[in-house]
C-alpha cells in the first residue's frame, strides 16, 4: 500500500493568485515526486483566486503553519484523497 496522499486547498485574493502559484512552484523545487501545484484559478461564485497542492505522504506542520501565518492566505483546508498507488 501507497503513502496517504492530500489535496491542500489555499484561497487568497485574485490578484495574488498567479504570483502565488510560482513562489510555491520554486519553494517545492526539487520536491515533485511527493508535492505538486496541481491547479490554480478562482472561484466560480465569489471570484476567490485558490491553489491547489497534492501532497503524497504527510503535509508538514511547517509548511501549514507558514500559510497559516501567510497574510495573503485567507484561508485553507487539508484533506485527505485516499493512498498513493505506490
Amino acid at each position: 500500500m501507497g503513502k496517504p496522499m492530500y489535496d491542500v486547498f489555499i484561497l487568497c485574493e485574485w490578484t495574488y493568485t498567479t504570483t502565488f502559484a510560482q513562489h510555491l512552484r520554486e519553494l517545492l523545487r526539487g520536491q515533485e515526486e511527493q508535492v505538486e501545484v496541481l491547479n490554480h484559478g478562482m472561484t466560480n461564485k465569489q471570484g476567490i483566486g485558490f491553489v491547489l497542492l497534492i501532497w503524497k505522504g504527510n503535509v508538514p506542520q511547517s509548511f501549514l503553519g507558514q500559510l497559516f501565518h501567510n497574510q495573503e492566505v485567507l484561508d485553507f483546508a487539508v484533506y485527505s484523497i485516499g493512498n498513493s498507488p505506490t
